[in-house]
């Protein structure tokens, strides 16, 4: 926008360069307009440009998004995995540590069992063996009351009695090694069943902590899923800020290519007024061109007419070089000695600072005589008019009546006249330059009051006058 605007602002000066100078030629107008007509695609090109870099801009933040959601997703997926395997793995040591518990708990019902079947089996065992021993002691306490009857059968009786007793002492015997072994088979596997409890229960205990260390896992898990959660969470809110930064710049762009395509169609329709001004420039231009051919016939015309008054300027270019010539050397002495009294009053500067009050009143008399004096210089020159005007009737008059000779004398006396005001006219000006040279070297002074110096460049400008009228003599 800032080369359309200053290539706007360039073809407005061009325009009014045109509009001031219309003698331009119109080539060089077509070949400005070319490179115009060839700027404006180059121009919808950077546009177009523009418009790639913000779509691809956005892109980019759109796949920048994707990438992190689907890598917080994988993530997310990873951490879901990680618990279930987790997860699976407690309920897997659980199931373990209830096997052995069920184990050790059958263990002991077995255990139990099989006590209380020993002690009764032992029970029973030692009640028959009281029983036998209580029948023997009857039996024995009948037969001495029936050997009390005959000594044969009271030895008998005895013999007997006594094989009896020594029969049940050697069953009692058998029957208790038998008790005792069993006793202590039983107290073996009692011993095995307690080792193989105290080795399943420390199992246990090992189980126990690797349970708690796998629930320790499981709530760092999960205390990570919290973090990850959350992290997911202002993850989704910054994507969600992201996504309605995108929308804003989206709407932004959107704004923006309307802009262009506005300003770009506004340009459009000024280049377009730009070139149907150029072609009623050129039209002017035509016109212009026709006006100055009739404009070069009328000027060989007035050369033809001039030609005839060139012998008269001549002598009069003659004279006035000559005081030319006399006024420049008049000007060099001058310039020396002005320079020479510069050189004085550079030294004279810091003891004119105590005389510049003097100078003021000076300045203001200067001022009152330079009024005077241009009053007299505008008296002067209406005077040079209406003697020029004078010079130019008769002179008029004396070619279209060369013929007579009646006039002379009137010639003579209008270049006697001529003459007279041309030396006053000298004088005046001689009278001018010595002002403004005088006027001029307390220039630095005087540039604090204002009026003085525009009297100066009015002064100059009637010396310049002046003598852009006797160059024209």
């Amino acid at each position: 926008m800032q080369e359309m605007t200053e290539e706007y602002f360039s073809i407005k000066r061009r325009c009014l360069k045109l509009e001031e100078c219309p003698s331009l030629s119109s080539l060089n107008k077509d070949k400005d307009f070319d490179v115009l007509r060839k700027k404006i695609p180059d121009i919808i090109s950077k546009l177009d440009k523009v418009l790639l870099e913000d779509a691809k801009l956005k892109g980019k933040n759109n796949a920048d998004s994707k990438r992190e959601l689907d890598f917080m997703l994988l993530e997310n997926s990873r951490l879901k995995d990680s618990l279930s395997e987790a997860g699976e793995k407690v309920s897997h040591h659980r199931k373990l540590v209830r096997k052995p518990e069920s184990a050790v708990e059958d263990l002991h019902v077995e255990a139990s069992i099989y006590e209380d079947v020993y002690g009764s089996f032992v029970r029973e065992f030692v009640n028959q063996i009281q029983c036998a021993k209580e029948e023997a002691t009857l039996e024995h306490s009948i037969r001495r009351e029936e050997a009390s009857a005959s000594k044969i059968a009271l030895e008998d009786s005895c013999v007997e009695s006594y094989m009896e007793e020594e029969y049940c002492a050697i069953m009692y015997k058998e029957a208790l090694k038998e008790a005792g072994e069993k006793l202590v088979e039983l107290k073996i596997n009692v011993s095995e069943r307690e080792r193989a409890l105290g080795s399943e229960i420390a199992e246990k205990g090992i189980l126990k902590e690797k349970i708690h260390s796998l629930e320790c896992l499981v709530k760092e898990k999960e205390n990570d899923l919290a973090t990850v959660r959350e992290k997911l969470e202002i993850v989704c809110q910054h994507v969600n800020n992201l996504q309605s930064q995108v929308d804003q710049q989206a709407v932004v762009i959107q704004d923006q290519s309307q802009e262009l395509g506005v300003a770009s169609s506004r340009d459009l329709e000024k280049t377009k007024g730009y070139a149907m001004e150029i072609s009623e420039l050129r039209q002017k231009l035509g016109l212009a061109r026709k006006n100055m051919k009739i404009t070069e016939k009328e000027r060989m015309k007035s050369e033809l007419k001039l030609s005839s008054t060139q012998a008269e300027q001549k002598l009069l270019q003659d004279q006035i070089v000559s005081t030319v010539l006399s006024l420049a050397k008049w000007s060099q002495d001058f310039e020396c000695l002005v320079a020479e009294k510069t050189k004085k009053t550079n030294y004279r500067l810091k003891s004119m600072q105590s005389q510049l009050n003097d100078l003021i009143e000076e300045v203001d008399e200067l001022k009152i005589r330079e009024s005077m004096y241009k009053q007299q210089m505008e008296k002067k020159t209406c005077d040079l008019q209406k003697a020029e005007t004078e010079v130019s009737f008769y002179c008029s008059s004396i070619f279209n009546r060369s013929q007579n000779a009646s006039l002379n004398p009137i010639f003579t006396m209008t270049c006697n006249r001529v003459d007279l005001l041309g030396d006053e006219i000298d004088s005046l000006l001689d009278l001018c330059q010595k002002i403004y040279i005088a006027l001029d070297h307390y220039s630095p002074i005087l540039k604090h009051y204002p009026g003085i110096m525009e009297i100066l460049k009015l002064v100059q400008r009637e010396l310049r006058r002046d003598s852009k009228r006797l160059s024209v003599f």
